[in-house]
């Protein structure tokens, strides 16, 4: 279908209405479902409530402690079991859950103590049985019924051998209907009150207050026109030329270019003069998507067929495991303890998979609608506060995931050229993970496969080569077009004449450290990160676990080491895998402790017997090392957070003016009201009552400088490589922060453009740039304190022209 450009802006004026219906219908469904607790406007009256009902019920307890109330005194010893602050959270969401319906007091008080009850006893378990008391709380999550969970609870309390409070009805309704009374008298947001029901009958209901009522409301109201279901535009987006105005067509859709909070940051944008930032935004704007057919057909096969192949999940719930006991019958205690073992395993694999399955149904219905739509479709695009682009809309898009990609493909084609099938088998070895070898064994690897390849594309419901891909849709895509390029020359057609639609792209290799290294002219850095000319990919994280294992090595043979026991457990076995994301995120400011969280979570569970005391010796090694294999990167990274400090002694936020000309404000304000900190029914509840306060929060000026700064680098490169792209005439990209793709045809040409643009930005210096546009904003005493420049390094930034696998 090939609609006129009035035709494509009707169609999506009738898009942007149906974006606009959907996210209303989703709000209302989540009113009626879960009630006003469960939307924003509730969440925010019950975060209101807390302070003073937490306030009345201490009180309470204080008073009636001390005999001085005579109030349902009797009820003292059932209330003070309870922690104030979950009583006071469990009794908003109780008076506030239900107020649409006006339900009667008694059934209301009833459920509120159930779930105080329900709370006590949950406690209890977590403390006999930690691992029993988890997952009970990740299954009532799925639960709604206030007596399954009190049977639920009661059954675990028998495993975890508790004895569970189980108070009679008479009690809970006094217990909450004392609760009801004290929330409405503190809060001012309920009332109780006793209406006629019939000839001679009444009732007592819990109803909202009339302010409350009119001020939900206009909440409601509000709150669903706030979250339209945005999607792709049938039609070009409107071109940006001030933070305001570019993007949907229509207001109730618009966004501001920048996300942010800051109110004053986007005025002052208003005026600024960034136009790299604008063409590079609207170039990608201007990039027309397309479903790629072969790809959707396959991904909707699977799907509908429950074949959880290629990365997708489950379409069904797994079925708990049968009962080996016939019905009727009472199991032993044995036995029933393995079923329930056993279903808990099932219950917490359906529960993983569930978002999974959602965000696949997102994907498929999204790509259906479109292709309905003519099959011709943007991404309007946003920025954050250091100039990152991303594309507006839900889970499919050219950034989403491997099912995303495999998706998409530009609806234009273009010749593959002289190189073009080269670099497409560049790509089809890339997406199947064969990355970390020279480009051509990377060419020979798809000329070994060329068979497994064609069949893939031929038979993919049946053949299972490309599902082993560590990317399976997206290389399904290219063995589909790889396919076609074969029986293009097959037939007789010129190789290069062949037009391909997908996206080849190219990774960065380790792309902050690349930046630091290239800030700071550092060879040793340069070489491990791709910046210098070499015969395969640098490998920094093999590099640094190389580094890692000599200081194990070096403990082990040390008997006088406090290490000497940990280390000898890893002698010869630290790897590549363990040293990857640790390496990966120093950049972007992770700590000691987060390198070792994070090699906790990776350590398998043949090596979990010490698994604390290795994740945090690994992690220790791991920071030592990198700081031997990119000693520059750690020393910029150390000046940028001691800058920081400075600036945020004067309760200034840190502004600098990136490579492109976008102005970077980090402005983190500390929070000011009380922070809450409490657990409810097993789930721990932390939030601040009231907003960003005034004062500037030091710390995280201090943790967040290191990596917002470099994120502002690597959008100010790929900025800068969009238009030197587009100045050669190249209309359709593929970006995302470190990842860089266009067609096939046109791919030495981007690796090209890549390059310069990163010569051409680090040519200046970037760091003393940023300290001289730091210390303006200082008073001229605090400047002294800057702390000096890191000493530069010698690597030639030339070098990085002829470095094959800078991005690779």
């Amino acid at each position: 279908m090939n609609l006129s450009l009035t035709a494509r802006i009707e169609a999506q004026h009738e898009l942007e209405n149906l974006s606009v219906e959907m996210g209303i219908a989703r709000y209302r469904k989540a009113l009626e479902d879960g009630g006003d607790t469960a939307v924003p406007a509730g969440q925010q009256l019950m975060k209101a409530a807390l302070k003073p009902m937490e306030e009345a019920l201490a009180a309470w307890l204080e008073k009636t402690g001390q005999g001085l109330a005579a109030r349902s005194a009797s009820l003292y010893h059932f209330i003070n079991q309870l922690d104030v602050a979950a009583c006071a959270w469990l009794t908003a969401q109780g008076a506030l859950g239900q107020l649409a319906d006006r339900p009667p007091m008694g059934r209301v008080a009833l459920s509120l103590a159930m779930s105080l009850e329900g709370h006590l006893n949950i406690d209890a378990i977590l403390k006999a049985n930690p691992k029993l008391g988890a997952k009970m709380v990740k299954r009532m999550a799925g639960m709604s019924a206030d007596r399954n969970k009190a049977l639920f609870i009661r059954k675990g309390g028998e495993l975890a051998d508790v004895k569970v409070v189980q108070w009679d009805d008479g009690v809970r309704t006094r217990v909450g209907s004392l609760l009801l009374m004290m929330f409405a008298e503190s809060t001012g947001l309920v009332a109780v009150e006793t209406v006629a029901i019939g000839k001679g009958k009444t009732q007592t209901v819990v109803r909202p207050t009339e302010s409350c009522r009119m001020w939900l409301e206009e909440s409601h109201a509000r709150c669903e026109l706030l979250n339209p279901v945005r999607m792709p535009m049938v039609c070009p987006p409107r071109d940006w030329t001030n933070p305001f105005n570019g993007g949907f067509l229509s207001h109730r859709l618009r966004q501001p270019l920048v996300k942010t909070r800051n109110k004053g940051y986007l005025t002052e944008l208003k005026e600024w003069d960034m136009p790299w930032v604008y063409a590079s935004v609207n170039a990608l704007q201007a990039t027309e998507w397309s479903i790629n057919p072969d790809t959707f057909a396959v991904a909707r096969m699977l799907w509908e067929n429950n074949r959880a192949d290629a990365g997708l999940p489950s379409r069904e719930k797994v079925e708990l495991p049968s009962r080996s006991w016939a019905e009727g019958e009472e199991p032993n205690r044995e036995v029933l303890h393995a079923w329930k073992v056993e279903a808990a395993k099932v219950w917490e694999l359906n529960a993983k998979t569930e978002s999974k399955r959602r965000q696949v149904v997102d994907k498929l219905w999204m790509a259906e609608l479109m292709m309905e739509k003519g099959n011709r479709f943007h991404y309007v695009y946003n920025l954050d506060w250091r100039g990152r682009m991303y594309p507006v809309g839900p889970s499919l898009t050219p950034q989403g995931d491997d099912l995303a990609k495999g998706l998409l493909r530009f609806t234009k084609g273009h010749p593959l050229g002289e190189e073009g099938a080269y670099w497409l088998a560049i790509h089809g070895a890339n997406s199947f993970g064969v990355d970390k070898v020279s480009f051509q064994e990377r060419i020979d690897w798809v000329e070994a496969h060329a068979d497994d390849i064609l069949d893939s594309a031929n038979r993919p419901g049946s053949a299972t080569f490309w599902m082993e891909a560590d990317s399976p849709f997206v290389f399904l895509a290219f063995c589909h077009e790889w396919a076609r390029l074969q029986s293009h020359v097959d037939a007789g057609g010129a190789e290069g004449e062949f037009e391909s639609h997908i996206a080849v792209a190219f990774d960065g290799s380790c792309n902050g450290l690349q930046n630091f290294s290239a800030m700071l002219r550092d060879e040793v850095g340069g070489a491990a990160t791709g910046l210098m000319p070499n015969h395969k990919p640098a490998d920094i994280y093999s590099e640094v676990a190389r580094a890692a294992q000599v200081i194990i090595d070096r403990d082990a043979a040390d008997p006088e080491s406090e290490n000497h026991e940990v280390a000898q457990r890893w002698v010869g076995k630290m790897s590549r895998k363990h040293a990857k994301r640790n390496t990966m995120t120093v950049p972007y400011g992770v700590t000691r402790r987060g390198m070792r969280d994070q090699l906790f979570g990776e350590l398998k569970e043949s090596e979990a017997q010490h698994r604390s005391i290795d994740a945090s010796y690994l992690a220790a090694c791991n920071y030592e090392a990198i700081g031997n294999v990119v000693v520059a990167a750690r020393r910029a990274m150390d000046w940028l957070r001691e800058a920081a400090k400075v600036a945020a002694s004067n309760d200034l936020p840190v502004r600098w003016v990136t490579p492109a000309g976008f102005l970077a404000v980090q402005d983190y304000r500390q929070d000011v009201g009380e922070e809450m900190d409490f657990v409810v029914l097993g789930r721990r509840l932390r939030f601040h009552i009231v907003k960003d306060g005034d004062k500037l929060n030091t710390r995280k000026q201090s943790l967040g400088i290191s990596p917002n700064f470099v994120h502002s680098l690597d959008a100010a490169h790929l900025m800068r490589t969009v238009l030197f792209c587009a100045e050669d005439g190249m209309k359709d990209f593929a970006m995302i922060h470190d990842s860089y793709g266009v067609h096939a045809g046109l791919a030495a040409q981007l690796r090209d453009n890549l390059r310069e643009a990163f010569v051409a930005q680090y040519s200046d210096p970037v760091l003393e740039q940023f300290r001289d546009q730091l210390a303006e904003q200082l008073p001229e005493e605090l400047r002294q304190e800057l702390p000096e420049l890191p000493p530069m390094g010698t690597l030639e930034l030339a070098q990085v022209r002829q470095s094959e696998y800078f991005f690779a």
